[in-house]
């Protein structure tokens, strides 16, 4: 039997982008080429996603609010935000899938989480959001996947007290922050929401949480990590440990993952347009069970997931920060003491799992030599 691979996340996504050009057409009664847009459309939708980007980041007077009701503005969640959003749903998933058969997506949009799980094979959707417009995209997409997908409107707030039944994964992507955005108590409201969620997981199920990688979301959501671990909720990723994260005992330290993409065409056309630069997606994550033993097996003090860019310091050491059972702390390997055991921390990424041996504990961090060893036991791009 031949094999063929399965198609890249950009193959997919370009050959989907067409499609939502169409749906886009139909649901707001606009004239044109039914599966491409024409140049001032995409000139006008590039102008809106800047807006919508500032409204989002910057000001963030947009957050919390409905911006979907606008057809161009629409266009640019649906060509831009949604394709990223795809993209880093499948980071996380591709390892789980088909793990989950039955998915929740609360705060769903067009449902970019849901249906990158339908590209992998898992069961139904119920899609929940404040949208009537997103609901209704969502429900056209995942039924193009000949997927099972109910939907819901729902303001935020307390979980519906009327879900079918129970889900195998529970995701909140991009939505926490758009929560109770000036309430002083938000971060207990978030928590409160995220505990009646979770009694909806199946026994095995789990929570997933997705923020941007801004400073202040970021964080954020490290508070929130760590108040369900105290609530005695169970990390199943990406962290190696079940402890506080000591990213938080810095105000201007943060965490996230980022790994290099292509982006689908038009959404690089709109980038481009727009002055971003969308070749690497960034996000903070993290995967929760609701108890239960930590899914992962015991770890010594050499064990760090690497969360920084590699950095030069001023003797010209190359320098990555490492979290792990020891701490948050720097790792340094200077050119000159590179050997074949050690070889390998000059290709780490953000994201690897790595495991080291024989190295220097100093003040400031951990110093390797040349007799240092240094493992990689997962790398955050495959």
């Amino acid at each position: 039997m031949t094999l063929f691979p399965q198609p890249t996340v950009t193959e997919r996504l370009n050959k989907k982008l067409p499609d939502l050009i169409a749906l886009w057409r139909d649901h707001f009664n606009l004239p044109g080429p039914r599966h491409r847009l024409r140049l001032q459309e995409t000139t006008a939708i590039a102008k809106k996603l800047r807006l919508l980007s500032q409204g989002l980041t910057r000001e963030r007077k947009l957050a919390g609010k409905n911006y979907f009701s606008d057809p161009y503005q629409f266009g640019a969640y649906l060509f831009f935000f949604w394709p990223v959003s795809y993209a880093q749903a499948r980071f996380v998933l591709d390892p789980l899938v088909p793990g989950f058969k039955t998915i929740l997506e609360m705060g769903s949009g067009a449902a970019p989480l849901g249906t990158a799980a339908g590209d992998l094979n898992a069961g139904s959707v119920t899609a929940l959001d404040r949208s009537s417009e997103a609901l209704f995209f969502a429900k056209k997409i995942i039924q193009q996947q000949k997927k099972k997908i109910t939907t819901t409107l729902w303001h935020g707030g307390t979980t519906p007290a009327s879900l079918p039944g129970h889900f195998d994964l529970i995701s909140f992507q991009h939505v926490l922050n758009e929560l109770w955005p000036k309430d002083p108590a938000r971060e207990q409201s978030i928590l409160k929401l995220l505990k009646s969620a979770a009694s909806h997981l199946t026994p095995r199920g789990q929570l997933l949480l997705i923020e941007p990688a801004l400073t202040e979301t970021s964080r954020c959501l490290l508070r929130i990590r760590n108040a369900l671990l105290d609530q005695g909720f169970t990390l199943a990723g990406p962290c190696l440990t079940q402890m506080h994260c000591p990213a938080l005992s810095k105000p201007s330290d943060s965490c996230h993952i980022d790994w290099p993409w292509s982006p689908p065409s038009l959404t690089e056309e709109l980038a481009r347009l727009s002055g971003f630069k969308k070749h690497d997606l960034k996000m903070t994550y993290f995967l929760f069970h609701k108890s239960g033993p930590p899914p992962q097996t015991p770890l010594t003090t050499g064990s760090f997931l690497i969360v920084s860019e590699p950095m030069l310091s001023k003797n010209k050491r190359i320098r990555f920060i490492g979290c792990g059972p020891a701490g948050r702390l720097g790792l340094a390997l200077h050119p000159k003491n590179r050997a074949a055991s050690n070889a390998l921390f000059f290709t780490l990424k953000r994201g690897d799992h790595i495991r080291i041996h024989d190295y220097e504990c100093q003040e400031n961090g951990i110093r390797l030599h040349q007799g240092s060893g240094v493992e990689v036991l997962s790398r955050a791009i495959k």
